[in-house]
């Protein structure tokens, strides 16, 4: 699947769409992502961006950190060409903090056409919260329990 949304400075989605892509990496998937997210930036006239992706690996290797996985070295290239047109800061985003790009992704899954919102009301009632929950600066956590092992319990 692909997907990938916009907002402006105060938060207000501006752009979000999903499609599934079929069975592919998640390298691939977001190099499909972010080369369509440039051009959109670009013909809507935003001139300074900040591309936030939760692959730490795209991210360094827009910022030039790490080396090009050959795969993707030709796309790339040409996300590269089209970044230089704008002003481009990119920086890694935990998944918590990307939650309506999952929620774009899980609507993916289920689609077989692209799906696109150009706004907030467009938006179903869980993307609407997302957007709610991130304005509204409610924090996501991530929260692990720590399982007791069976040899451990035993021994207590």
């Amino acid at each position: 699947m692909q997907h990938g949304w916009g907002k402006n400075s105060n938060g207000d989605l501006i752009h979000a769409a999903a499609e599934n892509i079929g069975i592919t990496t998640n390298v691939e998937a977001e190099m499909r992502a972010i080369p369509e997210a440039i051009p959109y930036c670009g013909n809507k006239k935003m001139r300074k961006i900040i591309l936030e992706s939760d692959s730490l690996l795209m991210v360094k290797i827009i910022n030039e950190a790490w080396k090009v996985p050959w795969v993707i070295a030709e796309e790339f290239d040409e996300l590269k060409q089209e970044m230089t047109k704008l002003e481009v800061k990119t920086q890694h985003i935990y998944r918590e903090g990307n939650k309506l790009a999952d929620y774009l992704a899980n609507l993916a899954i289920n689609s077989i056409e692209k799906t696109t919102f150009s706004s907030y009301q467009q938006l179903l009632s869980l993307g609407r919260k997302i957007i709610n929950m991130e304005k509204a600066q409610i924090p996501s956590l991530r929260c692990r329990t720590k399982r007791i092992l069976q040899h451990h319990a035993q021994r207590c």
